[in-house]
C-alpha cells in the first residue's frame, strides 16, 4: 500500500512509501520487490520502483518513531517478507459493480509521493463507505495505522464547501468513523514525544472557528446515525485541537527547522516572516483556498524543490500536478468563475471555462489520457506546446523557467502557468480540519436534555469565535454521562468529569487544574516570543525595547543551553558551598560574628535557613514599610507535619546522606570526619527541632499572631547568637536608621537560640550547605543532585525520574528574575485593551453589589456597615498590568527598572544568583521610604489574583484574564461574571473574611468591629469551618485514614468563595436586565443561570495525585478544588434554584 508515513511537512527529502514485500513500511534503499497498484486497484507486477536513497532526516524520524513504539520487528518484516501478488489490495474500487468506476479515476495507491500524490483521486462516497471495514482491518495491523486513512482525508481536502455539505448529509456516520480513527494519531507517542505540530495545524483550528457561522448555517440540521448534529460535533473537537496549540502556533524557529517547506510557503505567500507577531493573527494565514490565478507553475516547482521530490522529472511532476488540478475541476464540474468556488474572486475576465480546458486542449487531452498511468519513476516527456520547460539544477539549487512558444497559451495563463499543488493542499487541509472537528463529536455527546427548564429557547445563538470556543470548552469538560449525574449531589463530576477524563498530568506534575493549563498557554506564548529568530517587531522596536529583549533573550539562551550546564556540572554550586565553609568555619572563634555573617551571605544568595527578613508595609501604619523577621515557610520538608512521618523522615535522612557523600561534605576541614549517614542523621534531627519550634501554617497566616512589634534591643535579646544590629547595618540604606521590627514568632526565636547552643558547628554548617543545595539544585545539571530531584518528585506525587521541560523552567525563572520585561512582551502580544475595560466594568459592578449586600447584612451593626461600605468604595482595582513601578507600556521605564542587573548569555547559574540578589537589594532599598502603592506583587502572565489588606487593593494580572475565566468582550456576560466575576468577588470578599476584617477602610490593622458584630461573624464562620472540615482526601498510605481538610486554615478562602460567587451572580443579573445575552450553540437547553455556575466550576476542574493532595492539606490555605466546587454550590441558594434542587437553603451563609 503506497502511503506516505508523515505529513508533507515532515519530508525534506524523498520520503514516500509503498507496499514492500508484504508489510507497509518505508521504501528501503535499493528495494527490489516493491509493488504498485494500477488504476483498477490490482497489483501491477510489471511496475517496479526505481532504486533511490531515502533522505536521512526521513529515515531518522522513522527510526525515532520505531524506537518510541518499540516495534523493531516491523522494519525487518518490511525488508524480508513477501507479498502475494494475488492478495486483495486494501483499496479496491472495482468490487461493487453497482457503482460504475470512473475511467479516469486514479487510485490513490498508484502514486506514492506524499499528500500531493495521495490526493490525485476523488473517490465516491459510496466507494469509501463500502470498503471502510476492509481498510480498517488492513490498517489496524500496521504501525502507523491512522495514516492509512490519508487518502480519504485527501479526498475530503478535495471537496469544496457544497461537496462537504453533501457528504455530511449523506455519509456523516462514515466521516465520523474515518476521521476519528485518524485522530488516534494524537495519542501516538511519536507525535506527543517529538512535538511535531506545524503551523498549518494551528491555522486549521483558527479557520474552523472563523468559519463557524457557515458551518452552523449549512449543517445544523444534519444528523449522523446517533442523532448528533454536525454542528454539535464541531463544538467538542475545537477544544481538542486547541489543546495542541495552546492559543498560539508553534515557534518560528521550530517551523523553519522542522518544516522548511511550510516556512517557505508562508514567506512566499504572505510576504512576511513567520516569526513576525502578525503571524499570530489568523487573518494572515488565508482561511480560504487560493484561486487558480494564485497558482503558478514556477512556484509549484519551487515548492516541490523545498519538499525534496524525487530528483528526476521535476518538470513532469509539476505538470502532472497541474493536469490533476484541471482533471479534478472537470470531475466535479466546477466552473472557475462559479459562485461555488467558495466565494473567491472569479478568474480574470475572458478566462476559459473548465469545459474549454478539458475539451481539445493539449493540457486536458494529455491529462485525460495519461493521468491514470503516470508513476514518478517513469520518464515522461510532455508535448513542447503544452507546458513551460522547468530546469532544476541540483548543484545551484535554483529553478529557471523558459517559456516555449510553439503554441501560445491563453492570455490568462500567462500570469500563472501551473497550479501550485501545495497551495491547493493548504486549502484542503483547512477544509478537512473542519470535517475532522465535526466528526470527532461521537466521543462526547451533546446535551439532549437539561436538568431545568430551557429559558433560552427562541433566542439567537452567539456565533462569535469566543462563543464557539466557550461552548466547545464547556461541552468538552462535561462528564460524558452527565445526564445520569444529579448536579445537586455531585456538581464537580457533572461539570468536570470530562475534563478529568481527557487531561493527563505530565510525569513532572503532581496536580493540575484549569489554571494550570492557562499558565501553560501563557508559557507557550512566551516561548514563541523568546525562540523567534528576531525580537518581536524588530523593525519598530525602540532602543530601550531592544535592550529589554536582549536581556530577556540572553537569560533564556543561557538557561536553555543544557549542554553548557552539563559541562559545568556542580562547579558553580560548589563555589557557594565553599563560601559557606569559609564564612562559618568549624574553627571560628567569634561564634556570633561567624553565624551572623553566614546568615547575611545566605540571605543575599536567596537561601532561607534559620529565619527570614523581609520589607513590607507596616500593618498598623501601611503608608510606611517595616522589617519583618519571621520563621522560614519551609525548613526542609514541605511542612512540619512531615517530620512526624517515620517513613518520610527515613527517606529524607537517606537523601541527605547521599548528597553529603556526593558533595563530600563530611570530610571538609573537620577534626573528626563523620560518615555521611551520621552527619545526615544529625542534620535531619536539627531540622526536626526547628520544625517543632515553628508555628503552624494557620498561625503564620493570622495577623493577630504574627504581628509582634519589637525594638531592635528586644528582638536581639530573643536570639543573642545573631546580631540583628549588624544585619540591619549591612543591609539598610546608609541614611536609614531603624529601631523597630515586627517579629513573626518571638517564641520561635527563643527556641532557635536554645537549639543553636546545643548543636555542634559542623552540623549547623552542614545544614547551611544542605539548604543551599536544595535551593539551587535545579540550576545545575549534574548526577550529584539526582537523588534530591527524585525525592522531591515522590513527595509531590510525580514520577521520580521526571524533569520539567527545560523551556518551561527557563520561562518560570525569567518570570521570577526579570518578570517585568517578560510581562511587557506578554501584554503587548496577548492582552487587548478591551479586555481590560471589560474587567474594570465587572469589578465595578461587583463592588456596587457588595455595597448593596452590606446594606442588607443585619448581623452587622449600623456603624460597621457604614465603615464597610467606605472600605469597598476605597478598594483600588488593578487590572492587567502595572502602569507605574514600572510602567509596562513604557519601554524606557522597564529598561531603567533593571538597569543595574547584569545578565550573561553563557552563565545561567550566575544569572540565577544575580537575579535573586537584585531583587533582594531592591527590597531593602525601600526601607525608610513611604510605601510604594503602585507596585504589584504578581507579574502580568501570572494566572492568579490577590487582595492586599494593608493596601486595600485587588489585583488581577493579565494571565488570569484568559479562557476559561475570561473569553473576551464578545462572549456572553454570564460566562464572564460566572468565572472572572466570581474570582473578582472572591478577592473583594477577602476584605471582610477572617483576615481582612481586621483592616479598616484605609488598610490599618485595627479593631473596627464592635464585639457584637465579631460574635455574630464568628458564629457564622464556624459553620464554614465545620462544613469544610468534613471534606477529606486519601491518606498518605494505603492503610492510613483519610485526611480531613483543615476548615480553620481554609476559612478565609471558603468565605471568599461563597461571598464572591453570590456577589458576582447578582451583579450579572442586574447587568443582564439591560443587556440580555445570546445562548451558546450546542448548549441551548441549559439556562443562562446554569451556564453561569458551570462557567464558575470549569475554573476549578482539577486532577491530583494522592501525595500532592496530602501536601496541600498540610500547607495550602485553599481547600481542594473539588471541595471548592461542592462546598460553594452547597452554600449558594441561586445554584439550588437554577438546577431545581430539592433543598434551596444554603448550608452556610455569611453575606
Amino acid at each position: 500500500m503506497a502511503v506516505h508515513i508523515f505529513d508533507a511537512e515532515d519530508s525534506d527529502g524523498d520520503s514516500w512509501m509503498e507496499v514492500v514485500e508484504g508489510s507497509p513500511g518505508p521504501s528501503m534503499r535499493n528495494s527490489s520487490a516493491s509493488l504498485l497498484y494500477n488504476r483498477d486497484g490490482n497489483v501491477d507486477s510489471t511496475r517496479k520502483t526505481a532504486s533511490w536513497v531515502a533522505d536521512d532526516t526521513w529515515v531518522s524520524e522513522f527510526e525515532e518513531y520505531k524506537d518510541i513504539k518499540g516495534d523493531h520487528d516491523n522494519r525487518k518484516g518490511a525488508e524480508n517478507s513477501s507479498v502475494d501478488a494475488e492478495s486483495s489490495p486494501p483499496f479496491d474500487f472495482t468490487k461493487d459493480k453497482a457503482q460504475p468506476v470512473d475511467p479516469h479515476h486514479v487510485p490513490t495507491l498508484a502514486h506514492s509521493q506524499p499528500d500531493q500524490r495521495l490526493c490525485l483521486d476523488r473517490p465516491e462516497v459510496g466507494d469509501i463507505k463500502r470498503h471502510f471495514n476492509e481498510v480498517q482491518s488492513f490498517a489496524a495491523a500496521q504501525p502507523r495505522k491512522g495514516l492509512y486513512y490519508r487518502p480519504w482525508l485527501c479526498w475530503m481536502y478535495r471537496m469544496e464547501w457544497p461537496q462537504i455539505e453533501h457528504t455530511a448529509q449523506h455519509a456523516p456516520d462514515y466521516i465520523v468513523q474515518v476521521v476519528n480513527y485518524w485522530f488516534g494519531l494524537r495519542n501516538d507517542p511519536f507525535w506527543t514525544a517529538s512535538d511535531k505540530c506545524p503551523y498549518e495545524w494551528y491555522a486549521m483550528y483558527r479557520t474552523c472557528v472563523d468559519n463557524w457561522k457557515w458551518w452552523d448555517q449549512q449543517s445544523k440540521d444534519v444528523e449522523d446515525d446517533s442523532g448528533r448534529t454536525v454542528t454539535q460535533e464541531l463544538l467538542r473537537t475545537l477544544a481538542i485541537d486547541r489543546r495542541y496549540f495552546e492559543h498560539a502556533p508553534p515557534s518560528a524557529s521550530h517551523v523553519e527547522t522542522r518544516y522548511p517547506a511550510s516556512y517557505g510557503r508562508i514567506v512566499e505567500r504572505d510576504n512576511i516572516r513567520p516569526d513576525s507577531s502578525t503571524m499570530l493573527q489568523p487573518h494572515k494565514y488565508p482561511s480560504t483556498p487560493p484561486t487558480l490565478v494564485d497558482d503558478s507553475f514556477s512556484f509549484l516547482v519551487r515548492t516541490y524543490k523545498s519538499f525534496g521530490s524525487p530528483r528526476s522529472n521535476r518538470a513532469a511532476q509539476g505538470a502532472i500536478s497541474f493536469q490533476t488540478w484541471i482533471h479534478w475541476m472537470h470531475q466535479v464540474n466546477l466552473q472557475p468563475s462559479s459562485k461555488q468556488w467558495a466565494g473567491h474572486a472569479p478568474w480574470p475576465s475572458g478566462s476559459p471555462s473548465v469545459s474549454s480546458l478539458t475539451q481539445g486542449s493539449p493540457w486536458s487531452s494529455f491529462a485525460l489520457k495519461n493521468i491514470g498511468d503516470v508513476a514518478y519513476e517513469d520518464p515522461l516527456v510532455f508535448p513542447a506546446s503544452s507546458y513551460d520547460e522547468c530546469t532544476y539544477t541540483d548543484e545551484k539549487h535554483e529553478i529557471t523557467e523558459t517559456s516555449v512558444d510553439t503554441n501560445p497559451r491563453p492570455r490568462w495563463a500567462s500570469h500563472r502557468t501551473c497550479a501550485s499543488k501545495l497551495l491547493a493542499v493548504a486549502r484542503w487541509v483547512i477544509l478537512a480540519a473542519c470535517v475532522v472537528m465535526l466528526a470527532m463529536y461521537h466521543f462526547y455527546p451533546i446535551p439532549d436534555s437539561a436538568p431545568a427548564v430551557d429559558t433560552t429557547a427562541g433566542n439567537d445563538l452567539c456565533l462569535e469565535p469566543e462563543c464557539i470556543h466557550a461552548a466547545s470548552e464547556i461541552l468538552y469538560n462535561l462528564d460524558p454521562h452527565y445526564e445520569d449525574i444529579d448536579p445537586c449531589v455531585d456538581f464537580d463530576k457533572y461539570v468536570c468529569g470530562g475534563w478529568r477524563d481527557r487531561h493527563d498530568m505530565r510525569p513532572d506534575q503532581g496536580s493540575i487544574f484549569a489554571g494550570t493549563l492557562m499558565a501553560e498557554n501563557a508559557q507557550m506564548r512566551l516561548r514563541h516570543i523568546l525562540e523567534a529568530p528576531e525580537a518581536p517587531e524588530e523593525q519598530t522596536l525602540s532602543s530601550a525595547d531592544k535592550d529589554n529583549f536582549k536581556k530577556l533573550k540572553s537569560a533564556y539562551d543561557a538557561c536553555i543551553n543544557v549542554d553548557a550546564l552539563k559541562k559545568r556540572g556542580s562547579q558553580p554550586l560548589e563555589e557557594i558551598l565553599n563560601n559557606i565553609e569559609s564564612i562559618y568555619s568549624l574553627r571560628g572563634k567569634d561564634s556570633e560574628k561567624n553565624l551572623t555573617d553566614a546568615l547575611l551571605y545566605l540571605m543575599q544568595t536567596d537561601v532561607s535557613v534559620l529565619t527570614d527578613f523581609s520589607i513590607s508595609p507596616d500593618d498598623r501604619d501601611p503608608d510606611n514599610v517595616v522589617i519583618f523577621v519571621t520563621p522560614p515557610r519551609k525548613i526542609g520538608l514541605p511542612s512540619r507535619e512531615y517530620y512526624n512521618d517515620t517513613k518520610v523522615v527515613d527517606d529524607y535522612r537517606s537523601l541527605a546522606s547521599k548528597l553529603f557523600g556526593n558533595f563530600n561534605l563530611h570530610h571538609r576541614k573537620s577534626d573528626e570526619p563523620k560518615s555521611p549517614f551520621k552527619l545526615a542523621e544529625n542534620v535531619v534531627l536539627f531540622e526536626k527541632k526547628l520544625a517543632d519550634a515553628t508555628p503552624d501554617t494557620q498561625a503564620q497566616e493570622d495577623v493577630t499572631q504574627y504581628y509582634n512589634p519589637k525594638s531592635l534591643e528586644e528582638a536581639s535579646s530573643l536570639i543573642p547568637e545573631v546580631s540583628f544590629n549588624h544585619i540591619l547595618t549591612e543591609l539598610s540604606p546608609k541614611d536609614v536608621k531603624t529601631d523597630r521590627l515586627i517579629i513573626g514568632s518571638p517564641s520561635y526565636l527563643k527556641e532557635v537560640s536554645k537549639i543553636i547552643k546545643d548543636t555542634p558547628r559542623e552540623v549547623i554548617q552542614a545544614f547551611f550547605k544542605f539548604k543551599a543545595i536544595q535551593r539551587y539544585y535545579g540550576d545545575i545539571e549534574d548526577p550529584k543532585v539526582t537523588p534530591l530531584r527524585e525525592f522531591n518528585n515522590r513527595l509531590a506525587g510525580k514520577d521520580p525520574q521526571a524533569t520539567q521541560d527545560r523551556w518551561r523552567k527557563c520561562i518560570n525563572d525569567l518570570d521570577s528574575g526579570v518578570g517585568w520585561i517578560l510581562s511587557r512582551f506578554y501584554v503587548l502580544d496577548a492582552f487587548p485593551e478591551e479586555s481590560k475595560e471589560l474587567g474594570d466594568q465587572i469589578i465595578s459592578d461587583i463592588k456596587e453589589q457588595f455595597v448593596y449586600v452590606l446594606d442588607g447584612t443585619k448581623w452587622m451593626s449600623a456603624e460597621v456597615r457604614q465603615l464597610g461600605k467606605q472600605k469597598v468604595a476605597n478598594i483600588i482595582q488593578k487590572i492587567g498590568y502595572p502602569t507605574r513601578s514600572p510602567n509596562l507600556m513604557d519601554a524606557e521605564d522597564v529598561n531603567n527598572y533593571y538597569g543595574s542587573l547584569n545578565i550573561y548569555g553563557d552563565k545561567f547559574f550566575e544569572n540565577s544568583v544575580g537575579m535573586a540578589n537584585f531583587e533582594f537589594k531592591r527590597m531593602w532599598s525601600q526601607l525608610g521610604r513611604p510605601t510604594n502603592r503602585d507596585e504589584w506583587g504578581m507579574t502580568a502572565p501570572t494566572v492568579n489574583a490577590y487582595y492586599n489588606p494593608p493596601g486595600n487593593e485587588i489585583v488581577f494580572p493579565a494571565g488570569i484574564m484568559q479562557p476559561p475565566t475570561f473569553y473576551g468582550p464578545r462572549a456572553p456576560l454570564y460566562l464572564a461574571y460566572g468565572a472572572f466575576g466570581a474570582v473578582s468577588g472572591h478577592e473583594l470578599s477577602h476584605a471582610f473574611d477572617s483576615t481582612g476584617r481586621h483592616y479598616d477602610q484605609i488598610g490599618n490593622y485595627t479593631n473596627w468591629w464592635d464585639d457584637k458584630t465579631v460574635e455574630a461573624f464568628e458564629e457564622r464562620a464556624q459553620c464554614f469551618v465545620d462544613q469544610y472540615s468534613n471534606f477529606t482526601v486519601p491518606g498518605p498510605d494505603p492503610d492510613s485514614k483519610p485526611l480531613h481538610v483543615n476548615g480553620r486554615l481554609t476559612l478565609g478562602e471558603n468565605i471568599a468563595d461563597a461571598g464572591g460567587l453570590s456577589a458576582s451572580f447578582h451583579a450579572w443579573k442586574k447587568r443582564d436586565s439591560s443587556h440580555s445575552d445570546k445562548a451558546l450553540p450546542g448548549l441551548e437547553k441549559f439556562t443562562k443561570e446554569q451556564l453561569f455556575f458551570i462557567s464558575y466550576s470549569n475554573w476549578w476542574c482539577s486532577k491530583t495525585t494522592k501525595e500532592a493532595a496530602v501536601q496541600a492539606i498540610y500547607t495550602d490555605p485553599h481547600a481542594p478544588k473539588s471541595a471548592r466546587i461542592l462546598g460553594t454550590m452547597a452554600n449558594s441558594r441561586e445554584f439550588q434554584e437554577a438546577f431545581q434542587c430539592p433543598h434551596k437553603e444554603p448550608v452556610c451563609k455569611l453575606w
